[in-house]
């Protein structure tokens, strides 16, 4: 297949297994060696070439094709595959007998031919090329790296230019950025420098090869050849049109320039990039802003005068092949203005916000559904409160506000660039059903924290001990409410919770903001006043200390007595928090941190990843950019590394990256002599690397296998949500062609050799094994079998602890059979009643059979047998436990637990927890009035 006008880019950093190469180093040539194998998942080892060449080569695949990386090579000519040892990429393939191909030995790239000559050596750290195919003809260029310097080589693999550039960038032109010594410059294909390394920093190419280049603090744009097109004299320059127009600022002023350094329109305040109209194709929009407001221009000049207060804003996703709009502001008032300066919507509504910037607010999705036979299918029509079957939402709405008050707007495209809004109602009349809940049980105690109001309204869960009560489009007061229903009235315009992780928030803090620009300040809920000052901009960042300041790029860090810790201004992502160093927080600057007082000496930026899960008495320590660790003023792990890793809160794991992951023990001792190439753990377990071999430690650093392999996965089933330290693993061990499972459990090893098809841990106590041919059985962990079925395509899966789950396989679908226990017992049969499985939530388990809900727990205990009902959900709660939320038929919902103990009983709300033992009660589908009860088991 020949390949025109079309240019690639080919980019390999591949992880590939090494390869024992046998290396007569009198002829510099390595032995191929060939095994023969069926295999059929198999795809060309070349992306391209030649209508006169076929490929040579084919990657396989050993499980199915596309499963992970190749790891067999298949030689076309020869009709057999490379052995393992000789895995490899082909780099250039020139003909059937001719080519070159990168290998892999000793952690080091190299090139040999398809002869096995050696053309590279093996020494070099990276090997990477560029090709481009144009009627045949190929360009070819190939950088090396070799100690941390790159060079190029050309298509019979000689040196163009010897390693000594410090990094290189292939771009599709086939032009090369390159730097050196902290300049940069561009090289073309044959590695000649056509842009002298002369300048600070230096763009991807653009359109036609021109770039931006910046010099002394000044930037302009220059071509492949380095005539300068744009003088290097402006303070920022933006390509907005494919090379064809700038967008340039000078002195404080803005202008548009063309490539010829032209310029198109007067100068401005300020200039901003609204993107391609839509009605011409190949103008471009720009709002502008000089003393007396805002407006919009092309690089004809201004569309409209100054109309808008501030610079206007592009409507998000609000357009079509024929048009865009833009937001603008008059008086503190939003109106909408198209492309060509009409003004659609005045500037009379506090707000005006489209689908899309909302988020898919959930009021607005659930109720309106996308209508297909409106015209230009961009309505949505209104839908009854139990129908929540939307589909296809569509973004072509805005939601204008005024005086509390809101309306939707569906906005309608013609071809011939005109346009009209469809207004479409957007309130659901409130229900006089909605009541107070109060009730009780026998084994739960019920009250009412928060009561139905008559108002939409939005609560903020904290920590399982306030709520913040919100009200939408309303001068309301924000409320705290504490988990006894007591109310505090908060004097701001609006309070929120500080998220310390997944429903959490902070056990005293929240965040206050009011007045004009929302000044922000902390909230203490047990002093019941605020505790800091109020600031433009506010960031909590650990107990003793907040972020604070103008906006999030200036500011100080203080504690929370008013301690100011920094002298300068700084950026609040500049700050990392560690409230085990110091006086809890570092700075970043550059590529390193600083101690946040009295410290100079700079430690590695990875230092971030891992100081959360030091020991409080262990603290990092740094010299010459390495880190190491210390306690008190002694060292126990001297500074030599890049990261520092714990695990199992006593093994450091201390990576070098020029020589590997080092372990230390809790008391500073080396734990092996030689560094392992990677680490990674598995369930409580590590999984180490080396020379392209594995093995695994335990957590007392004890090899768990005698013999190294080639690769060790854990097999279905060792690793589910429940998995306890003494649990049984299955291990898939592979070395070469051969696989070996291996089950371990804490008093036994059993082997599985490639006579076997497939090896499954089911449960903790269950085992199963497939042959060749043959049909799945279970076993005990005493290898026992203890169900052997009658036909071959019966599927088993893990459903619990103690359950499993059959199916039947068929033509083009699977379906339920059954569940059986540990022995081998039937629970459910879809002879009872042609009843199917569904996968309940941790701690159930479902048999559906035609009238009723068979619940089980999974250990195999049933718990209770439930009416049919449309739907069951089950929640899992560290206090309350596993529960189940129950809509019936009749559209009430109820929850109780695996007893069948009631804990709220049967009502017209939806039930959604709220931490671990508070549950909200809502109208299902929109926000609404909402009601928060508590529920705790009584005694």
């Amino acid at each position: 297949m020949g390949f025109r006008n079309a240019i690639h880019v080919l980019s390999l950093l591949l992880l590939i297994q090494t390869f024992s190469i046998c290396q007569d180093p009198s002829l510099n040539k390595i032995d191929f060696e060939y095994e023969s194998e069926v295999h059929s998942n198999c795809i060309n080892a070349r992306g391209h070439y030649s209508d006169q060449y076929a490929p040579r080569f084919l990657y396989c695949y050993e499980e199915c094709l596309g499963c992970g990386n190749p790891n067999l090579v298949f030689d076309l000519k020869e009709k057999r595959f490379l052995k393992k040892e000789y895995q490899a990429r082909i780099t250039r393939e020139i003909s059937v007998d001719s080519g070159y191909i990168r290998m892999f030995k000793n952690n080091k790239w190299g090139i040999v031919d398809f002869e096995g000559r050696i053309m590279l050596p093996f020494e070099y750290d990276t090997i990477s090329y560029y090709q481009s195919f144009s009627d045949k003809k190929v360009d070819f260029l190939a950088y090396v790296c070799k100690n941390n310097k790159y060079g190029f080589i050309d298509e019979n693999i000689d040196f163009l230019v010897e390693p000594k550039f410090d990094s290189v960038n292939i771009h599709y032109q086939g032009l090369v950025t390159v730097k050196m010594n902290e300049k940069y410059g561009v090289l073309d294909k044959n590695a000649n420098e056509t842009i002298p390394i002369m300048y600070d920093s230096i763009s991807y190419p653009m359109t036609g090869g021109n770039f931006i280049v910046y010099q002394n603090s000044k930037t302009g744009v220059v071509n492949k050849e380095n005539n300068q097109l744009i003088p290097i004299e402006y303070d920022y320059i933006y390509d907005c049109a494919y090379s064809k127009l700038f967008l340039a600022k000078k002195k404080n002023k803005f202008t548009l320039l063309n490539l010829e350094n032209q310029t198109l329109t007067k100068s401005y305040s300020e200039l901003k990039y609204l993107g391609p109209t839509k009605k011409y194709g190949s103008d471009h929009i720009f709002s502008y802003k000089n003393n007396i407001g805002s407006g919009l221009l092309d690089q004809e000049g201004p569309i409209t005068q100054e109309i808008s207060d501030s610079l206007i804003k592009k409507v998000k996703n609000l357009d079509n092949e024929y048009y865009s709009l833009y937001y603008f502001t008059k008086n503190e008032k939003k109106g909408i203005v198209d492309e060509n300066g009409s003004i659609l919507i005045p500037p009379n509504y506090d707000n005006i916000e489209s689908f899309a910037e909302r988020k898919f607010p959930s009021e607005l999705v659930n109720k309106f559904i996308y209508n297909p036979h409106f015209k230009n299918n961009y309505a949505l029509r209104i839908v009854s409160e139990n129908d929540y079957s939307y589909k296809n939402l569509s973004f072509n709405f805005l939601t204008l506000m005024r005086d509390g008050d809101s309306v939707i707007l569906n906005v309608q495209y013609d071809k011939n660039g005109g346009f009209s809004f469809i207004p479409l109602k957007n309130k659901i009349p409130y229900t006089n059903e909605i009541v107070r809940v109060n009730t009780s049980t026998m084994t739960y105690k019920i009250d009412t924290i928060i009561p139905f109001g008559k108002k939409e309204c939005k609560i903020s869960y904290n920590n399982n001990s306030h709520f913040i009560l919100r009200y939408d489009n309303d001068d309301s007061m924000p409320e705290l409410i504490d988990a006894s229903g007591n109310v505090t009235v908060l004097e701001f315009d609006n309070c929120y919770p500080i998220s310390l992780g997944k429903d959490k928030g902070h056990p005293d803090l929240i965040s206050c903001y009011k007045g004009i620009g929302r000044k922000g300040a902390f909230y203490s809920i047990s002093k019941k006043k605020t505790i800091t000052p109020f600031y433009s901009y506010i960031k909590y960042l650990n107990e003793e200390i907040y972020f604070a300041g103008d906006d999030s790029d200036c500011g100080h860090v203080y504690t929370f007595d008013h301690k100011r810790l920094t002298n300068k201004k700084i950026s609040s992502y500049k700050v990392v928090v560690d409230s085990k160093q110091l006086n809890g927080f570092k700075i970043r600057k550059g590529k390193y941190f600083y101690r946040s007082i009295g410290d100079s000496i700079p430690a590695p930026m990875y230092l971030d990843r891992i100081n959360s899960t030091f020991p409080s008495d262990v603290t990092w320590v740094a010299k010459d950019v390495k880190m190491g660790l210390g306690k008190g003023d002694s060292i126990f792990i001297e500074p030599k590394y890049d990261v520092i890793n714990t695990w199992m809160d006593s093994i450091y794991l201390c990576r070098n990256f020029d020589e590997g992951i080092y372990i230390f023990d809790s008391n500073g001792q080396l734990a092996f002599d030689e560094p392992f190439d990677h680490i990674s753990t598995e369930l409580d377990k590590l999984k180490v690397k080396r020379n392209f071999m594995f093995n695994v430690l335990d957590k007392d650093l004890n090899y768990i296998f005698p013999d190294w392999y080639r690769s060790i996965d854990l097999a279905s089933g060792s690793h589910y949500w429940n998995y306890k330290s003494g649990n049984p693993i299955l291990y898939i061990l592979r070395n070469g062609g051969q696989k070996i499972f291996l089950l371990k459990t804490l008093a036994d090893e059993k082997y599985f050799d490639n006579i076997i098809g497939s090896v499954r841990l089911l449960t903790d106590s269950v085992y199963s094994i497939k042959e060749y041919g043959g049909v799945e059985k279970l076993y005990s962990m005493k290898d026992q079998i203890i169900f052997s079925p009658k036909e071959k395509n019966l599927l088993f899966y893990r459903t619990g602890t103690d359950i499993i789950q059959v199916e039947r396989k068929l033509e083009l679908r699977e379906e339920s059979v059954g569940i059986l226990d540990n022995t081998g017992r039937w629970l459910e049969h879809e002879n009872k009643g042609l009843g199917r499985f569904d996968s309940g939530g941790r701690g159930y388990v479902i048999w559906r059979s035609t009238d009723h809900y068979d619940i089980y727990g999974n250990n195999g205990k049933k718990l209770l047998v439930l009416p049919k009902t449309n739907k069951i959900g089950f929640i899992d709660l560290d206090i309350l436990g596993s529960l189940l939320i129950i809509r019936k038929d009749d559209g009430t919902y109820s929850l109780q637990d695996k007893a069948g103990a009631i804990l709220i009983p049967p009502q017209k709300y939806c039930i959604e927890p709220k931490g671990n033992n508070f549950f909200e009660l809502r109208k299902c589908g929109w926000p609404g009035p909402k009601c928060i009860l508590k529920v705790t088991k009584r005694k």
